[in-house]
């Protein structure tokens, strides 16, 4: 099992504005709490200081579109538009983060989502999408030289209820992942909310006919809210080597209940084993707190593999005490 962070996020909690007033600052703060909280993978990109980009999914939408050349968000995009690939302060991240000696992984946007996200007239896409795509195996070409051992790909464009709209998205991400996969790339996880869709369902047949074509190492799942059918994770795991799940809320004053988790996931991982990994989700508002909901992610990994089960209990019981206080006590 391993445990990691969803987003390296920018600078929505910091500890002090007047000290921590600089993306460099900010950047080693987030580092920080995954090492405090000693995360298996340090995950980096959007860790930029921007008053106006509180949400990381923002952050990481203006990251994404800077690496391609575009340096503002409503920028229309055309045919005629040129992107230029210039990834130097990811790949001096990666320098930096090598420190710490710990496997590294980037969380991207995906093309299908980023083309969704642009700003772009319908007729255009496909086009479009055909400069972004090489663009996509170039990056991905250049993180594996730089010794990047995983991506996190987010793919969460809402596909549409008509079955006609599902299977064209569906084509154009087997089209995608195919693409991505001929070249030397580090490992790929998909975050995609089509696979969520899924899963959501109970649509198995179509689950186990979709993930060996993608050529995939990994799927990103949200399982941080109720009712998620977990018992169908057991049945993905011969179709997909590793499957990460999202299982405590980022964004939340209120603590995790890490008893009741730990009874639901136990016998998942009891099966599951090395191929399930744990994650946080995106909150729906700043993504504060972050550093104390790693710190719930550790204290679930210790008590489904040495059973170290006391603490979680404690912590069950114990009201949550904000990441700040903790570094400022």
């Amino acid at each position: 099992m391993k445990i990691h962070s969803l987003v390296d996020s920018n600078a929505a909690e910091s500890l002090n504005e007047q000290v921590l007033n600089s993306a460099f600052q900010i950047k080693y703060l987030h580092w920080h709490q995954q090492m405090a909280a000693e995360m298996d993978l340090l995950t980096l990109n959007c860790n930029d200081l921007n008053k106006g980009l509180n949400h990381p999914k923002a952050c990481l939408l203006t990251h994404t579109l800077a690496m391609f050349g575009i340096n503002q968000v409503d920028t229309v995009i055309t045919q005629k538009t040129q992107f230029k690939l210039n990834i130097n302060h990811l790949l001096n991240d990666i320098a930096q983060a090598k420190v710490y000696q710990k496997s590294l992984k980037i969380n991207l946007i995906g093309p299908l989502e980023l083309l969704c996200l642009m700003k772009i007239e319908d007729s255009t896409k496909a086009a479009v999408l055909e400069k972004l795509v090489p663009l996509y195996q170039q990056l991905l070409t250049e993180l594996n030289s730089a010794d990047v051992d995983w991506i996190q790909l987010q793919e969460s464009v809402l596909t549409g209820s008509d079955d006609n709209q599902q299977l064209e998205y569906e084509q154009q991400l087997i089209k995608v992942c195919q693409a991505l996969s001929t070249v030397e790339r580090p490992k790929l996880i998909l975050k995609s909310s089509f696979i969520q869709t899924l899963i959501e369902e109970g649509r198995k047949a179509r689950l186990d006919n979709l993930l060996p074509i993608l050529s995939l190492e990994g799927i990103q799942i949200n399982a941080s809210h109720k009712n998620f059918n977990w018992s169908l994770l057991l049945t993905l795991v011969s179709q997909i080597k590793v499957i990460s799940v999202a299982v405590v809320q980022g964004g939340v004053t209120q603590k995790t209940n890490l008893a009741d988790l730990l009874r639901q996931i136990q016998p998942i991982y009891d099966e599951l084993m090395d191929n399930l990994w744990l994650t946080t989700e995106f909150s729906a508002e700043r993504n504060l707190f972050n550093g104390q909901k790693l710190t719930e992610l550790n204290l679930l990994k210790s008590a489904l593999i040495d059973y170290e089960i006391d603490p979680v209990i404690a912590y069950s019981n114990t009201a949550l005490v904000p990441y700040r206080t903790q570094l400022q006590a």
